[in-house]
């Protein structure tokens, strides 16, 4: 899950760089981590021994459900923004040591 969870990192970085209205990149993002949530279940999760969404309604195979595409939401949106701060400093590091 940690590879899944940098995955999304990344794909959220890339998404909050895209010049989009707040709220499509916020749908979009949580669009992106269910998608890797789903392909992540379905790889990783067969047995269902690492999370199961069975019990939860409007799930997909107990591996994605809509509560936590919903959740995805905000999650996604400060995974954006954290992902903007680091990228921030890392740029100002990289401006002050040229």
């Amino acid at each position: 899950m940690f590879l899944a969870g940098g995955c999304c990192f990344l794909l959220l970085g890339r998404l909050e760089r895209q010049r989009i209205p707040p709220s499509v990149k916020l749908l979009t993002g949580a669009g992106v981590v269910t998608a890797v949530e789903l392909a992540a279940g379905l790889l990783f999760n067969r047995s269902h021994q690492i999370w199961d969404y069975r019990s939860l309604p409007m799930n997909f195979q107990g591996q994605i459900c809509a509560p936590y595409s919903l959740l995805w939401i905000p999650v996604s949106g400060g995974a954006m923004a954290i992902h903007r701060v680091i990228t921030g400093k890392m740029q100002g590091e990289e401006d002050s040591a040229g």
